[in-house]
């Protein structure tokens, strides 16, 4: 699914119960039905998913304002990162 990337967050903290949270969260722009335009969206990558994409974080913020690939399984969990032909990386 093409997407428009606009932003990176890169995620790691203590919760309040003691869990900890590492990952990444992408911020983007999609097409969906019934919206004139786009809509706005966020999805959480846990690290070590993030980290089998093959992509580097500077690499993911040099790619801000342009077209990215993502893959979803049937969960709606993100598998796969697409920037470029050439950095085709996914689980």
């Amino acid at each position: 699914m093409k997407v428009m990337l606009v932003g990176v967050q890169d995620m790691e903290f203590t919760t309040q119960d003691g869990g900890v949270i590492d990952g990444v969260k992408l911020h983007y722009l999609e097409t969906a039905e019934g919206v004139s335009g786009h809509k706005t969206s966020s999805k959480y990558v846990a690290r070590n998913v993030f980290n089998s994409f093959g992509v580097n974080l500077k690499s993911l913020v040099e790619c801000l304002g342009t077209e990215v690939d993502v893959e979803y399984n049937s969960y709606g969990k993100m598998v796969g990162l697409y920037l470029g032909e050439k950095e085709k990386k996914a689980v």
